[in-house]
């Protein structure tokens, strides 16, 4: 999760994103992924007690299940349907506003926007050819 520097920079590589505290070495996706699911078995064992159920749920969670809000937090904040549809690598607009919690309104202001987008794909509104 680092980015390396242009052929023929001399600048130094960025910090990679995401680092073990120790070593400062890159974590790869697999690593990332074993810590979530140890902050949800974490968390499942402190809700055991009052909330059995919410516990049950967090022993079935998956990074993949953060998506889902981030998605939903980028489009309320304004995000671009197009943007936050290739985040999680969605190949149709049908699967982004399946999987985000969206109103009549909202959806039809989504497809609006993908459309026109479609249309005017450049920020200068430029038709496309």
């Amino acid at each position: 999760m680092t980015s390396s520097p242009p052929p023929g920079s001399h600048r130094r590589p960025a910090p990679p994103l995401l680092a073990h505290l120790g070593t400062g070495k890159p974590l790869s996706a697999s690593m990332v992924r074993a810590l979530f699911n140890r902050v949800f078995v974490r968390a499942a064992d402190q809700l055991e007690r009052t909330y059995p159920g919410a516990a049950a749920d967090l022993r079935r969670a998956s990074t993949h299940w953060l998506g889902r809000p981030h998605s939903n937090h980028a489009l309320d904040a304004g995000g671009v349907v197009r943007d936050v549809q290739v985040g999680p690598g969605h190949a149709s607009l049908a699967t982004t506003t399946l999987h985000t919690k969206v109103d009549n309104a909202r959806r039809f202001g989504l497809v609006d926007q993908f459309f026109n987008a479609a249309v005017r794909p450049d920020r200068d509104g430029a038709a496309g050819k």
